[in-house]
């Protein structure tokens, strides 16, 4: 087990609290598309663009309508924006992982 002394260092040594802030960057990303519009109300865009996709594969599936490449498009332009929602997201829990991994090693001292 390590001293608050011995934490305090390997903050100081293995830590760059700037990470900190760039996950607040990286939180402000995931914010900008997850959040509802707080002057109107409206959802936010990402929800209406899976349920618009909902429905065009509903009406494909079901009715034989529509065109699959227009399917194909709003299928990969959402995944490529769950995929940078989910890089920002595991940069800010990998900057988390870091603090609790060096202060876990003094806990039975508190």
């Amino acid at each position: 087990m390590l001293s608050k002394d011995e934490i305090r260092q390997r903050l100081d040594d293995d830590f760059d609290t700037n990470d900190i802030l760039d996950s607040v960057g990286s939180l402000d990303t995931v914010r900008q598309v997850l959040a509802d519009d707080e002057t109107t109300f409206a959802p936010c865009e990402l929800r209406q663009q899976l349920l618009e996709l909902h429905t065009k594969l509903f009406h494909f599936v079901n009715h034989g309508s529509g065109d699959v490449s227009e399917i194909f498009e709003d299928a990969d332009d959402i995944e490529v924006q769950i995929s940078d929602l989910a890089e920002s997201l595991e940069q800010i829990q990998d900057m988390l992982s870091k603090v609790t991994d060096i202060t876990s090693q003094g806990l039975e001292d508190y």
